[in-house]
């Protein structure tokens, strides 16, 4: 009965989630909601091209673009995002069914997954090519069974919940602080049970560290080269977090944890100081796994090293949700409402905390325009892109910005007659385009502080930079290009002849 409770939670969950992607495309042609999402199909389609795994990377880990890779052949898969936004469905099923499990299951734990679907912000990342519902998944998967673990002591749960967590860590960065403070938990815990043997088992949840770890010093000859990579979020924040004040940065903070839980996390913070009162240290424990993501993308958007957008804080939904569904049935208890009663007033009393930030979510899913979820400024820049595939044709082309991924996406054109930063002839080309491409799109970013960071990033030699402000650079590309389309965001030129 419980395993076919769980198939229906899990089965309307993903039916839910595809048919918000289905509306995301009849709305706006695609499911992808900003430039990353767009290169979570890019890059597995450059390896499918290829074949060198190489171009996996090491900016992002590799799990979501392993999993979409068998879907990218189909075009329609890879130009709308639906291959990521079916794996994501998936992935929120899977939440759902062990958020239902962590609360005790029957109808007072299934409000819970239920309250986390009437979100607006989890069914738009449940049905983009985005990574937060993936790692989301395997943090709250985790989460149970170290439940389960510090309730029972089974070695299973142990390996279950360390097969989680390594999974995860190749899902997003953010696990891997999940995973470390949960061994911490875990070291306590075999400390003060002396079950000194156990501690053996204790790097179990760290394989997942370990192998990308190893993959990043494979490729770079630098285990923390995700750290430092020159494109990776590091230096998009250096670009645009420096121009911000403290203030800015600490009201736009609470704007999108408000946005992504209402008040959810008024009662969190109640229920995390009652239970520290109490001495409910089990309740603590698998409070703090998920909720760490929110702290932790707070203190780096204070030391500017994050931009603190929704699907940061939206990571910690689940452990708001967990810590207001337990907060609310304590005190139900302490009235002594008949237990028949206990779901009910549990929703109503979840629902009315989330029905302020409705409003905001709806503007949003509407109007579609927040930071780093912006499907209308995707669906303009698709509009564009199609009409430079079209010309581009079977020619080759460089694209020195993101409109390398968002052209190959939104249109369907082989990254094979791409020239972009993944090719290792780029930097030669962009000295001498007119020797090695047919087409050369220009973004028009004059005046944008990427443009000057692009070209420290390559000494001086980026093309877009100097078609702007290189005269003789200038004068001597426009001997061999010729004009053939401006567009709002592009000018795309064809060598002559």
């Amino acid at each position: 009965m419980v395993e076919r409770e769980e198939l229906k939670l899990f089965t309307v969950a993903v039916l839910a989630e595809l048919l918000f992607g289905l509306l995301m495309i009849a709305r706006w042609g695609t499911t992808f909601c900003c430039g990353d999402a767009a290169y979570h199909h890019y890059i597995p389609m450059i390896v499918l091209e290829t074949g060198n795994i190489r171009h996996l990377g090491v900016v992002w880990p590799p799990l979501l673009h392993l999993l979409v890779m068998p879907l990218l052949p189909i075009e329609l898969f890879y130009t709308t995002g639906l291959a990521g936004a079916l794996v994501n469905a998936l992935a929120t099923g899977v939440m759902c069914v062990f958020l239902y499990r962590l609360l005790g299951r029957g109808r007072t734990g299934l409000v819970a997954p239920v309250v986390m679907m009437c979100n607006a912000i989890t069914l738009a990342y449940g049905a983009t090519p985005m990574m937060e519902q993936l790692s989301m998944a395997f943090i709250v998967m985790a989460a149970y069974y170290v439940k389960e673990y510090m309730e029972k002591g089974r070695v299973r749960d142990f390996v279950k919940a360390s097969a989680s967590f390594s999974i995860g860590c190749l899902a997003r960065y953010e696990v891997w602080a999940v995973t470390a403070l949960a061994m911490l938990f875990l070291a306590v815990l075999e400390l003060r049970a002396r079950r000194y043997r156990r501690l053996l088992l204790l790097p179990l949840p760290a394989t997942g560290m370990l192998v990308w770890l190893i993959w990043n010093y494979l490729l770079t000859r630098d285990f923390l080269f995700f750290l430092h990579s020159p494109m990776g979020a590091g230096f998009y924040a250096e670009v645009y977090l420096s121009r911000t004040w403290l203030l800015e940065r600490i009201g736009s903070t609470l704007f999108m944890i408000y946005l992504v839980s209402g008040l959810l996390i008024a009662t969190t913070l109640r229920f995390l100081s009652s239970a520290l009162r109490k001495r409910l240290y089990g309740d603590m424990v698998i409070s703090c796994l998920l909720l760490l993501p929110l702290p932790f993308h707070v203190i780096l958007v204070l030391c500017r090293l994050s931009f603190g957008w929704a699907r940061h804080f939206y990571m910690a939904l689940p452990g708001m949700i967990f810590c207001s569904h337990r907060f609310c049935r304590a005190r139900l208890a302490r009235r002594g409402l008949r237990a028949g009663l206990e779901p009910k007033e549990i929703f109503k009393f979840l629902i009315s905390l989330m029905l302020v930030a409705y409003p905001a979510q709806g503007y949003i899913m509407v109007t579609g325009w927040l930071p780093d979820f912006e499907p209308r400024t995707i669906a303009q820049h698709r509009l564009e892109l199609m009409r430079v595939a079209e010309l581009v044709g079977n020619g080759t082309v460089l694209i020195g910005t993101d409109a390398a991924g968002w052209l190959s996406a939104t249109t369907g054109l082989p990254p094979s007659q791409i020239i972009d930063g993944y090719d290792p002839c780029f930097r030669e080309v962009m000295e001498e385009p007119w020797r090695y491409v047919d087409f050369v799109l220009v973004e028009k970013l004059r005046g944008d502080p990427l443009l000057e960071a692009l070209n420290r990033r390559y000494n001086g030699k980026f093309y877009i930079y100097r078609y702007y402000y290189d005269d003789g650079w200038r004068s001597e590309f426009l001997v061999h290009f010729q004009l053939v389309l401006e567009t709002e965001h592009y000018i795309l030129f064809a060598l002559k002849g």
